[in-house]
């Protein structure tokens, strides 16, 4: 916890730079902004807070905005001040996760910087000494199988065009998958370089209800999942599957769009 409230100190008279610019040992790591009466312990404290997710500090208000923290992360936040309205703006390992939390109505003063910790753990904050020149959100980069996919062609059955994937890396030969049509579904999928084959784990599958059409729709997605034998990147916008049943699905990526901020008040 800091003593010095942020609204005191700042590059530009309405700007304040935070930057928490390592993380060193005990996970997992939060960090928010709070007023004096919003200090509590644990799941009390009130503020608005980023672990990857953003939170109020005991509530999700929006999931997946970033990566979530890992030891030896730099988090940099940007607070800007005005009579009007009040915007924090995040950057996680350099990159730009842009606006998070934008407040248009009156918000308490002062605020201070919270650094909190499940267990033991050390962190350094420090005040940069420039303003980030980019503030819009960058998007992430991935290579290889890693990424955001689409169907693009299906031969067997075009119906699930445009269906999405997830992929990304658990190990060095293991990723996760996360599907969706009306349910999630998770897998891991396991590379074996031995034979150069991919081999999917069950699957993890929510149990809502929707329209005939969409849950069949669903089914052979699953099955499409489970078959899963070959996935070959070609280039940098394409993949293919490749199935036991001898199918081959062509997959194009896709950029997630943008989270939108949190825009309550979450001290009112």
């Amino acid at each position: 916890r800091y003593s010095t409230p942020v609204n005191s100190f700042g590059e530009r008279s309405n700007d304040v730079g935070i930057c928490c610019t390592r993380l060193i040992l005990t996970l997992p790591f939060e960090l928010k902004l709070t007023t004096h009466n919003g200090f509590k312990s644990g799941w009390g404290l009130k503020g608005m807070q980023y672990l990857g997710n953003l939170s109020d500090g005991s509530g999700l208000l929006v999931s997946s905005f970033g990566d979530r923290i890992k030891e030896n992360d730099k988090v940099g936040l940007l607070l800007q001040l005005s009579d009007a309205d009040l915007k924090i703006y995040i950057f996680h390992n350099e990159r730009p996760l842009g606006l998070a939390f934008h407040v248009s109505s009156s918000y308490p003063k002062p605020l201070y910087p919270v650094v909190s910790f499940s267990s033991n753990g050390k962190v350094k904050i420090s005040r940069v000494q420039q303003i980030p020149t980019s503030l819009e959100r960058s998007p992430k980069e991935f290579t290889g199988v890693e990424g955001n996919w689409k169907i693009i062609d299906y031969p067997s059955h075009p119906e699930c065009i445009d269906c999405k994937f997830a992929i990304s890396k658990k190990s060095s030969n293991v990723y996760g998958l996360h599907a969706h049509v009306v349910n999630s579904m998770n897998c891991s999928l396991e590379y074996d370089p031995a034979n150069d084959q991919w081999k999917s784990s069950p699957i993890l599958r929510t149990r809502k209800g929707g329209p005939p059409e969409a849950m069949k729709k669903e089914d052979l997605i699953c099955k499409l999942i489970a078959d899963i034998q070959g996935l070959e990147a070609q280039g940098e916008q394409h993949l293919m599957i490749r199935t036991s049943g001898g199918d081959q699905v062509r997959l194009e990526r896709f950029t997630v769009p943008a989270p939108q901020p949190v825009t309550q008040n979450i001290f009112d």
